[in-house]
């Protein structure tokens, strides 16, 4: 994936004033990029992020998960979803300041696997990515849940899509799989 910038840390907060979460990628040479992330794009965007991380958390776990129902690989995904969130720890760094800042309103994000993980690209437009950063699995369900968070902080009630299929907890229903 071809970016005009690499990110190498990432900070998202919300802006009251534009109603948007400002996704900022700290890149190199001291450019930071700010990516508006709206409501709307973060309601469309979830539900295909949780599609594309299930089949690349499926071509990782061994061929016994080819005979698991839906319902089934879905509580394991929202299991590997919630580990991530407690693995993984937002730290808090200290930046230089930026020499320079661009801003753009995401539209689209492109999502690529590695061997070691994903890369993520941000866009204002299909086929013009201006930020990728990389990022493990669980680095992955962990960006995914600060924007739920913080989407969720702002009190635009987006849907969490590892949730929205069952009330049962993934526990239980690892318990039944085996």
């Amino acid at each position: 994936m071809e970016a005009k910038h690499r990110a190498r840390s990432l900070t998202l907060r919300y802006v009251t004033l534009e109603d948007r979460i400002e996704w900022l990628s700290h890149c190199e040479n001291n450019i930071t990029v700010s990516a508006w992330v709206s409501r709307r794009l973060l309601i469309e965007l979830l539900p295909q992020l949780f599609e594309w991380l299930g089949k690349n958390n499926e071509q990782q776990l061994p061929t016994k998960a080819s005979g698991r129902t839906a319902s089934e690989k879905t509580h394991i995904h929202r299991f590997d979803h919630e580990i991530a969130q407690r693995q993984v720890k937002a730290v808090a760094v200290k930046l230089p300041k930026a020499s320079k800042t661009e801003q753009f309103l995401l539209r689209h994000m492109d999502f690529k696997a590695t061997k070691t993980g994903v890369i993520i690209g941000l866009a204002a437009e299909k086929n013009s990515t201006l930020v990728a950063f990389s990022a493990s699995l669980p680095e992955t369900h962990k960006v995914i849940g600060e924007l739920l968070r913080v989407s969720n902080d702002a009190g635009w009630e987006v849907p969490n899509p590892w949730y929205a299929s069952s009330g049962q907890s993934s526990e239980a229903v690892l318990e039944s799989i085996h």
